[in-house]
């Protein structure tokens, strides 16, 4: 089913319910609006568009030590906006860039999404 199939049957719902209508209606709404809407590992073969604002799921450990001298790691996750860039101004390479990477030692992006709509 893709996304116009799910348009039809909420519009199918909405004029044929008896019992209803509004709730499935929600529902649909709810389905159409996040349909596309998955988390991608930057691996996959979908890309964004370069230069294209997106959501990234980021990961960041920081290397530490506590007042003993013991090792302590500090892993932390988030979502934040990045973006999908050139690697060199004339290259053709491309990577995925975080504007707010947390400050850690070792920082990665695993996943990436278009953003959503803008509110109305």
């Amino acid at each position: 089913m893709n996304l116009d199939d799910l348009k039809q049957v909420k519009q199918d719902l909405a004029d044929k319910m008896i019992v209803s209508p509004v709730t499935w209606v929600k529902v649909l709404d709810t389905a159409i609006e996040s349909y596309g809407r998955e988390w991608i590992s930057v691996n996959d073969e979908r890309k964004p568009a370069p230069g294209q604002v997106i959501l990234v799921y980021t990961f960041s450990l920081k290397h530490g030590e506590d007042d003993e001298g013991n090792y302590r790691g500090h892993e932390t996750e988030e979502v934040s906006m990045g973006e999908y860039r050139r690697t060199t101004a004339n290259g053709t390479d491309y990577h995925f860039d975080c504007f707010t990477f947390p400050s850690g030692d070792v920082d990665s992006i695993s996943h990436w999404m278009p953003l959503p709509k803008a509110p109305e």
